[in-house]
C-alpha cells in the first residue's frame, strides 16, 4: 500500500478506462481543445482529464493526433518509445508501464505538455537531462528500472508532486531535490542510498517518505522540517538511532523504522502527538520510554524482535490502543499493565517466556485475537470465557494439560490453535463453540473426542495429526461431517 499509494491517488482519477469516452463536447469542429476547459496554464484542465478519451493504440491516436491527451500503452513489449509518440503535442498522460523500454530518448523535452509519465517496470538505466524541461509534470514513476542516478536537471522540474523511483540502483538522491518545493510524495524505496541530503528538509509540502529497504545509516537533522509528513517508512535501513529533531515531526501518524539497529526511541517522544501508528520490531530495544504513554492517539504499536521485558507504567494511559504485538521479546511475565487497555482488539505475545496469562486479560471484552505461541504456558485461567468477543486463539507450543471447561463459552470463536502441548482431553463442552472454523490439535496427547464437536456445524479444517487417536478413528470419523477437512 505504502509504496504505490500516491500512485493510486493519482490513477484513480486520470487513468479510468474510458475507450468509448464521449468528449466531444471539449473540442470544436477543428479538433481544438476549447478555451472553456482549458487552466491557466493553457492545458486541459485536470476535472476533465478523465472525460477525455483513452488510447491504447498508437496507431489510432495518430488519427486524430490533437486530440490526443492521454496514451496508455502498458504491457506491449515495447523496447523503445515509437518516435510517433513525440508527435503528439498535446499528450499530457503518458503511460508505457510494464515494456522493455532500456531509453529514454532526448526527445521527450518535445511533450511540453506532460502532467504524468508512468515508466515503471521497464529497463531503463539512464534518465536523461532533457526530462528537466517537463515543467509542467507532475506525477512521475521509475519504479523498477536500472537507474544509478537522478540528474541535476530534476531541479527545475517546478511542478512536480509525485516522484517514485523505487527498486533501482541508486546509491544517493542528488542535493537538487531540495528545490522541488511542490513534492507531495517522495518513494525511494528498494535502492543502494546511504546518505540523505540535508536539503530534503527544504520539502515542506511533503507527505509521504519511503526510503525502506536502502542502506540508511544516519537520517539528517533538516528531516524534522517535514512538519506536514503524514507516512515515513524507514524500514530494513541500518539506522542505530533517530535525530532529536525527529521529534518535530509533530503531525506524522504513520512510523516505520522496523528492521534497523535501533537501541532506543527518543526519550520525548509524547512530542510527536499525531502518532496513530509505530512499527519500531526487529530493532535492538530493551525498553520503552515512559513518555510513550502521552501519545493519546496511537492505536497500533508493533515492537516485536527486540529485547525488552517489561512495559513502563504510562503504558496504561494508551486509550486508544487496539493492536499490541509484543512477540518475540524478552518477556517472562505477562504485563498486567495491559489489564488498563480496555479497547485492545489484537495482543500477540508469542515467542516469550510466560508461564501464566493474567487473569486479568480475561476482562479485556474487546479482544477478538489472542496470540501466546511459543511460551511456557502451563493452564489458560477459567476465567477466559469472559472473553465474550475473542475471535483467533494461537496457543501453539505451550505446556497446557488441559482445557478449563469454561473455553466453551467462548460464543464467537472461529480460530483455536492448540498444536504442540500435552493437551489429554476436551471439555465435553466443547461442542458449545458454534462459531468455530479452525481447529488445531496436532502434536497433543489426545485419547478421544467427546461426542458435542459433533455439534459444531461451522468447522471447515480440524487437524488431529499426532495424537493417541488411532483406535477411535472410526468413532471420531462419524464426529464430522463430509464438508470437514479432517487430518488425522
Amino acid at each position: 500500500m505504502r509504496k504505490i499509494l500516491f500512485i493510486c491517488l493519482a490513477f484513480c482519477v486520470l487513468f479510468t478506462t474510458n475507450i468509448l469516452a464521449q468528449d466531444d463536447y471539449l473540442f470544436d469542429t477543428n479538433g481544438n481543445l476549447l478555451d472553456k476547459y482549458k487552466n491557466e496554464k493553457g492545458l486541459l484542465h485536470e476535472d476533465y482529464l478523465p472525460d477525455v478519451k483513452e488510447y491504447n493504440s498508437l496507431e489510432e491516436a495518430l488519427v486524430t493526433p490533437s486530440r490526443v491527451y492521454k496514451l496508455v500503452l502498458q504491457n506491449q513489449e515495447l523496447t523503445e518509445i515509437p518516435i510517433s509518440v513525440f508527435e503528439l503535442m498535446n499528450l499530457q498522460v503518458l503511460d508505457l508501464w510494464q515494456n522493455k523500454i532500456s531509453e529514454i530518448p532526448a526527445e521527450i523535452q518535445n511533450l511540453r505538455n506532460l502532467q504524468y509519465i508512468v515508466l515503471g517496470n521497464n529497463e531503463i538505466k539512464v534518465l536523461p537531462d532533457a526530462i528537466g524541461q517537463l515543467t509542467h509534470l507532475i506525477l512521475l514513476d521509475l519504479e523498477s528500472n536500472q537507474l544509478q542516478k537522478i540528474p541535476l536537471s530534476i531541479a527545475t522540474l517546478i511542478s512536480l508532486e509525485n516522484l517514485n523511483v523505487s527498486d533501482n540502483q541508486l546509491t544517493e538522491l542528488p542535493t537538487e531535490i531540495g528545490l522541488l518545493k511542490k513534492l507531495n510524495n517522495l518513494h525511494a524505496w528498494g535502492n543502494k542510498i546511504e546518505d540523505i541530503p540535508n536539503e530534503i528538509g527544504k520539502l515542506v509540502h511533503l507527505q509521504s517518505l519511503d526510503l525502506s529497504n536502502n542502506k540508511i545509516v544516519k537520517l539528517p537533522t533538516p528531516i524534522g522540517k517535514l512538519k506536514n509528513l503524514m507516512i515515513c517508512d524507514m524500514h530494513k535501513n541500518s539506522l542505530s538511532k533517530l535525530p532529536s529533531s525527529f521529534v518535530n515531526l509533530v503531525n506524522l501518524p504513520y512510523l516505520d523504522v522496523s528492521q534497523n539497529e535501533l537501541k532506543k526511541i527518543p526519550a520525548n517522544i509524547h512530542k510527536m502527538h499525531g502518532l496513530q501508528i509505530i512499527d519500531v520490531s526487529n530493532n535492538k530495544l530493551i525498553d520503552l520510554p515512559a513518555s510513550i504513554g502521552n501519545l493519546n492517539n496511537v492505536y497500533n504499536i508493533n515492537v516485536s524482535h527486540n529485547e525488552i521485558s517489561s512495559l513502563p507504567d504510562n503504558f496504561a494511559k494508551l486509550n486508544f490502543l487496539t493492536n499490541l504485538n509484543l512477540s518475540n521479546n524478552k518477556f517472562n511475565i505477562a504485563p498486567q499493565i495491559i489489564c488498563n487497555l480496555d479497547k485492545i482488539k489484537v495482543l500477540e505475545l508469542s515467542y516469550n517466556s510466560l508461564t501464566e496469562i493474567p487473569i486479568c486479560y480475561c476482562s479485556l471484552v474487546s479482544l477478538q485475537k489472542l496470540d501466546i505461541i511459543h511460551n511456557q504456558i502451563n493452564s489458560l485461567p477459567k476465567e477466559i470465557g469472559g472473553l465474550s468477543n475473542l475471535q483467533e486463539l494461537n496457543a501453539q507450543q505451550n505446556r497446557m494439560l488441559n482445557l478449563p471447561e469454561e473455553i466453551s463459552q467462548l460464543k464467537n470463536l472461529q480460530f483455536l490453535n492448540l498444536a504442540e502441548n500435552d493437551i489429554t482431553c476436551l471439555p465435553e463442552s466443547f461442542g458449545s463453540l458454534q462459531k468455530l472454523r479452525q481447529l488445531n490439535l496436532m502434536s497433543n496427547k489426545l485419547s478421544d473426542l467427546p461426542i458435542s464437536v459433533a455439534e459444531i456445524k461451522t468447522l471447515k479444517y480440524v487437524n488431529l495429526q499426532s495424537n493417541n487417536l488411532k483406535s477411535q478413528q472410526d468413532k471420531i470419523k462419524k464426529l464430522f461431517s463430509k464438508d470437514v477437512f479432517v487430518i488425522y
